[in-house]
């Protein structure tokens, strides 16, 4: 994606994963943790997540009150299925690139030409079967070429799965710019096509009573984002910039 660059990601060692479960002891007036598993694709590192989950539970008393799962869906093994049954998962967030057409031009498996895009699709079947009270939220990437074809992507998802009240299908609008001016930036909301986009939505997904508040995790005093070499930032888009680093645990 285009915030990403070149950016080059490893696998939390040994190491650090003592060091994060130290950090988080030290934490000692916490009760709970908000525990989000993040990327890359974080179920490329699933031995890493039993670890860390395993400890969490066997070394503290912190209850995770809050589990969530970022992923592109690609990787739903059983060793997956079987570990967040074990270590329930509130809430896991599935992306995809637009439609099937546009989305296995842009994702496609790095060891062959096939698209993910039906895979992705089966693999939520699966996700469905077996969580029965997680929510799964499939953000729809959105850039100027294909904004207009959302509704059309969230009707079809939604039928498929009958209108079930755990998936719920939004737009994601990309926020930074890149050199050909295809992603959407935060002042891109302002323009008359997108506002006319989330106008459309409004009936359709029910924003309203449900007000959702948000905000970033750099203004959250006990929020950090760990990185798999234990830097530590404070925005999620951020991973990767090491002038963005602000310690390492």
């Amino acid at each position: 994606y285009c915030f990403e660059d070149n950016k080059i990601f490893y696998k939390m060692s040994n190491e650090t994963i003592d060091n994060l479960i130290f950090f988080i002891k030290k934490f000692k007036k916490s009760d709970r943790l908000y525990l989000t598993w993040y990327g890359g694709e974080p179920l490329l590192a699933i031995d890493v997540i039993e670890k860390i989950l395993d400890r969490l539970s066997s070394e503290t008393q912190i209850e995770i009150c809050h589990h969530f799962l970022i992923t592109n869906g690609s990787l739903i093994s059983r060793k997956a299925i079987d570990l967040f049954r074990k270590y329930k998962l509130n809430a896991i967030q599935i992306t995809l690139d637009g439609d099937e057409k546009r989305h296995n031009r842009m994702r496609a498996f790095n060891n062959s030409e096939k698209g993910s895009y039906n895979v992705i699709l089966r693999n939520i079947d699966i996700l469905l079967s077996n969580f029965d009270e997680t929510k799964i939220s499939i953000r729809v990437n959105l850039d100027r070429k294909n904004a207009d074809d959302f509704n059309q992507i969230r009707s079809g998802l939604l039928q498929r799965w009958n209108n079930d009240q755990r998936i719920e299908v939004y737009p994601g609008i990309l926020r930074i710019e890149d050199k050909n001016n295809k992603c959407m930036g935060c002042e891109s909301l302002l323009h008359e096509d997108i506002r006319e986009l989330f106008y459309s939505l409004n009936d359709k997904v029910n924003f309203y009573p449900h007000l959702r508040k948000k905000g970033c995790s750099a203004t959250h005093v006990n929020s950090y984002l760990i990185g798999p070499r234990g830097e530590m930032y404070k925005c999620w888009n951020e991973l990767g910039d090491y002038s963005r680093i602000i310690g390492y645990i």
